[in-house]
């Protein structure tokens, strides 16, 4: 009878350990799934929050490119017309002013052409060609080809096997990331040794342009800093992230080398 009670004690008490264990199992089950359910609510949130993100950007992207392209005109259309505009009257002054006078002319004549082009350049680099149709080959040597024309100097091409199609947004970005690398690579390097480079492997589009120039000292990439160079490689760098890209700066004696990845 002793043992018989013991026993029947002893299975009593695991009786209730393992109900008790039961319990807390299922109150934990139940603890999870609704965790799952809450996690699962918030990736479906933020998934829809990263598709409203790039709708958004690419808004902006396009929006920009048109606000751009208006400026591009309107300087075209006005400053640039009323400079020629000068320069037509000032050569019918110089027929009838003095030596002293047609010299001083001469002055004015040589900055309203200066100004003239400079007009004519901040023109045609802020209105984009219709790139839509082609094909990032086509773009990078269309981009190359102009600044080759505006500057006098020599880009090189090293192209790899890339996609035939890309989104609009993507071929904005890359044109002017391209194009304002070249503008930084004429303008601190003097055009040296220009090369862009491009190349397409595992979904990764890989775009660098490099000069040979002297390099760039270290506080000039910081891009949080004031100024027209900052400012610039800051915009550079909103292009990319804007699109889920990685940008960046490799700088040293013997040229600078201004990157740009995405993931297609």
């Amino acid at each position: 009878m002793v043992v018989g009670a013991a026993t029947l004690s002893m299975l009593m008490l695991l009786f209730f350990i393992v109900r008790r264990g039961d319990k807390i199992i299922q109150r934990q089950q139940v603890a999870l799934r609704l965790r799952l359910l809450e996690q699962t609510r918030l990736h479906i949130s933020n998934a829809e929050l990263q598709r409203k993100m790039s709708t958004a950007t690419q808004e902006f992207s396009r929006v920009n490119e048109l606000t751009l392209r208006r400026i591009g005109a309107d300087l075209h259309d006005g400053p640039a017309q009323l400079l020629t505009l000068i320069l037509i009257r000032l050569d019918d002054l110089a027929e009838n002013c003095s030596v002293i006078d047609q010299e001083s002319l001469e002055t004015i004549r040589g900055a309203a052409t200066d100004a003239l082009r400079e007009v004519r350049d901040l023109s045609r680099g802020l209105a984009l060609p219709e790139i839509n149709d082609l094909s990032l080959v086509e773009e990078l040597q269309l981009v190359a080809q102009r600044h080759e024309q505006r500057t006098g100097t020599k880009v090189t091409l090293t192209l790899g096997q890339l996609p035939e199609s890309a989104s609009l947004p993507l071929k904005l970005c890359l044109y002017r990331f391209v194009q304002e690398a070249l503008n930084n690579a004429f303008r601190h390097a003097d055009g040296e040794r220009q090369v862009i480079q491009a190349r397409y492997i595992d979904e990764v589009l890989n775009i660098s342009v490099r000069d040979g120039g002297p390099g760039m000292a270290a506080d000039a990439m910081l891009l949080e800093k004031s100024g027209r160079t900052r400012l610039g490689l800051a915009g550079l760098r909103y292009r990319v992230e804007s699109l889920g890209g990685l940008f960046s700066i490799d700088s040293c004696a013997s040229g600078t080398s201004v990157n740009a990845q995405f993931k297609l």
